[in-house]
């Protein structure tokens, strides 16, 4: 029995690593164009790119944990799940930062906005993981994984107008704004997974469910999360004033807290 599971587990393994292996070509080959390659990781050192491909590659492999089943259905859902986190790249670099060239401004070692697209990345990993759980139609994974997609990129949004200009002072840099737009997009997603896993019970039922599930988390992550960070945490000023000076410090602590309030919100529903 234990043999059985080890190399039951060897396989997912070597099936997740062989995939995140394909991934690293695709990307090499998306941003190489703009001056954005594996080489200024090896020889440049730039620390942007590093945390991008880091996170495509981290995304990936949490979406590999929804899969428990054949080495092909693995194989299956393992590249469909690459192919998420790839669309939620596009998603990025078209939607939701469309301002500039997202791939040349990382090659500039922007880390706060490879920070923030790191956020989307693992958030769509999270949401993948919980789609590929549960039985039910092939269809449904895909919906919900879509679904995910568009309450996230509403969030940031929503984000921007809550801390106005957040996005172009990722743009400029402004690491503190990265990094609170990026874990609010991850803390969003542990809630919204909690509204994806599990089986299929019909299409209007989980739908009305998901939605349930993404108003709660926004008022939640969003609304009484920075209300109580403001109020106990940041008594004397507000995130505002933090991101506005670019105090990376204060924001960690926010982002820390705002992702532990969403991930007991999942495990709590």
């Amino acid at each position: 029995m234990v043999y059985q599971n080890l190399m039951t587990s060897t396989i997912s393994v070597a099936i997740a690593f062989g995939i995140i292996v394909l991934t690293r070509f695709i990307i090499h080959a998306m941003f190489k164009k703009n001056y954005v390659s594996v080489n200024e990781i090896e020889k440049e050192g730039n620390i942007a790119v590093a945390i991008r491909n880091g996170a495509i590659y981290l995304g990936i492999a949490i979406a590999m944990i929804g899969v428990i089943s054949t080495p092909l259905t693995q194989l299956i859902d393992g590249l469909t799940a690459m192919i998420f986190v790839l669309i939620a790249v596009n998603i990025s670099d078209n939607v939701v930062f469309s301002k500039v060239n997202n791939s040349i401004e990382i090659g500039k070692n922007n880390m706060s906005l490879a920070l923030a697209e790191g956020g989307l990345f693992i958030g769509t990993g999270i949401i993948a993981m919980a789609s590929f759980s549960g039985e039910g139609p092939y269809v449904s994974s895909i919906v919900f994984f879509l679904l995910g997609q568009i309450v996230l990129v509403l969030s940031t949004i929503i984000v921007e107008q809550m801390y106005k200009g957040i996005k172009d002072k990722i743009i400029d840099g402004n690491l503190s704004a990265g990094i609170l737009l990026g874990s609010v997009i991850i803390g969003l997603s542990f809630v919204l997974s909690s509204a994806v896993a599990g089986d299929f019970h019909g299409w209007k039922e989980d739908i009305i469910s998901f939605l349930e599930y993404a108003l709660f988390g926004y008022l939640l992550v969003l609304v009484f999360a920075n209300k109580a960070i403001d109020w106990i945490f940041l008594p004397t000023t507000k995130i505002k004033e933090q991101i506005e000076n670019n105090n990376v410090s204060a924001i960690i602590v926010v982002s820390a807290i705002k992702v532990g309030i969403a991930l007991l919100i999942s495990n709590s529903l």
